[in-house]
């Protein structure tokens, strides 16, 4: 009787023992999961990348003349209007230039002047020639009258002698009458050749010095355009700023010689107005379909890193840029920069908005990279869920622009899996998603596989605090 009740106390502890083994196969495992709850909110998707500060206009000022500086009158960091004064090279050289050429077209227009006075003599001696001429043909035709007459008198005379009506003496005064006519006609056809011969030669000498004028012009044109050049040349002796803008960066110092060449080299650069500022971001090919102008981009630089600076889009460029094979494209934000803190050739760091939701019902991001120990999942003869990730949801979202997305094909949604606990073994099964937008923290779930307030695995073991907030409302991440 005394061993009973060493039995009765062994039979406990075996009854214990296979009760505990048997509550253990049946997944009784007291697993310490982390849980979020859905719920709905607010969700934004953005595209990040990286670009440098720049003014939107910078000028870049060389010079055309070369030779010494004599005076810089400005200094980094000075403000300057259009039109300043902002070095002037050394000037004696090029007004000596313009003495000179100015000189030499003066001695040109003197040429010019007594060219034409020539030409007026020209003019005259023809006018000359031609009424001598006309003189000349004139007396050649009074010449011929007069001949004609004698010879006809002659004649005459002639008929009459052999009729022995006049004497051989008339005859012969007839005669020479005739032949002194005949002579004077020859003359006068003759001096008739010598007008023509003297108009042709003034006219000759008219057209060479019409042609000479037309030389002395040019020649007085080109001794007036290389005036004209040394005073420009003169002019740029003095280096003015196009723009009002911030000298940004000087090259030159007082007494450095500068020589303009194919290249001009540089001696300033100005900024315009930096109270407006544009950045060039190379954003990636994967990313660049989200990006508009218009768009909303929140960045910082490393100079203020707790401050949040706003911009918008204003160009997406069309050419691409690849380096070790990677593909990117140029995006232009501008931004405003009233209290100066920004300055040309910072390095920002960009977050582009590409789509926001409101009111959607999302769940951690963390949910969805959660994957169970096999021992953590229920059993599927055992299970009293449906094999949920077979099904899709009938949900057709807007998307942000307020279109509805493309379904003619189904593999184009994007799912996912999350856990959720069955509370009565203390193990997880299955529930398949369609996934929406989603940033660094959060991810929009689709259809009614989930509702608000479910609950689903994060993780195991216990909870962390959150992670710390992002300096910037927009919550980053590429845009999936």
């Amino acid at each position: 009787m005394r061993k009973l009740p060493i039995v009765i106390a062994t039979v406990v502890v075996l009854s214990i023992v296979v009760s505990v083994v048997a509550w253990r196969r049946t997944g009784g495992e007291d697993f310490n999961y982390r849980t979020a709850t859905a719920d709905r909110g607010w969700l934004q998707a953005t595209v990040t990348a990286t670009g440098q500060l720049s003014a939107v206009a910078t000028v870049q000022i060389g010079t055309q003349v070369s030779g010494t500086l004599e005076h810089v009158y400005v200094d980094f960091n000075s403000p300057v209007k259009a039109g300043e004064k902002l070095a002037m090279i050394e000037q004696s050289s090029f007004i000596a230039q313009v003495e000179q050429s100015e000189a030499s077209w003066k001695a040109a227009e003197a040429t010019v002047l007594s060219t034409k006075a020539d030409l007026e003599v020209k003019k005259s001696a023809v006018a000359q020639a031609e009424a001598g001429l006309a003189q000349a043909k004139s007396n050649v035709s009074k010449a011929k009258l007069a001949a004609g007459y004698a010879k006809r008198t002659f004649e005459r005379f002639s008929k009459m002698a052999d009729e022995e009506a006049v004497s051989d003496l008339d005859v012969d005064t007839q005669r020479n009458a005739y032949e002194q006519a005949m002579t004077e006609l020859e003359a006068r056809q003759a001096s008739l050749l010598t007008a023509r011969a003297e108009v042709k030669s003034a006219k000759s000498r008219l057209v060479a010095a019409e042609a000479q004028i037309a030389v002395n012009i040019a020649k007085s044109d080109q001794a007036k355009a290389a005036h004209e050049l040394n005073k420009v040349n003169l002019r740029r002796t003095v280096i003015v700023s196009p723009i009002d803008g911030v000298v940004v960066n000087r090259a030159v110092d007082k007494g450095q010689t500068v020589a303009a060449s194919f290249s001009t080299p540089t001696l300033f650069e100005i900024a315009k107005d930096l109270r407006d500022m544009q950045i060039e971001a190379d954003v990636d090919e994967a990313d660049i379909g989200g990006i508009k102008p218009g768009a909303l981009v929140l960045f910082t630089v490393e100079a203020y890193p707790d401050d949040e600076f706003r911009g918008e889009v204003t160009q997406v460029r069309l050419s691409p840029k690849e380096e070790q094979n990677v593909v990117t494209y140029t995006v232009i934000v501008s931004a405003e920069n009233p209290d100066n803190k920004l300055l040309p050739g910072m390095t920002a760091d960009l977050e582009f908005l590409v789509a926001e939701r409101e009111g959607v019902l999302r769940l951690p991001t963390s949910a969805l990279r959660f994957s169970p120990k096999p021992e953590m999942i229920v059993k599927a003869s055992k299970a009293g869920h449906k094999n949920l990730s077979s099904h899709r949801s009938s949900d057709n979202p807007r998307d942000f622009h307020g279109k509805r997305p493309e379904t003619s094909d189904a593999s184009r949604e994007q799912t996912g899996i999350v856990w959720m606990i069955d509370r009565r073994q203390n193990l997880l099964y299955s529930v398949e998603v369609t996934l929406g937008l989603d940033d660094a923290r959060f991810t929009e779930i689709i259809g009614d596989r989930l509702k608000e307030g479910d609950q689903v695995v994060t993780g195991i073991g216990a909870d962390k605090a959150e992670d710390a907030k992002r300096p910037f409302g927009i919550r980053g991440g590429r845009r999936r």
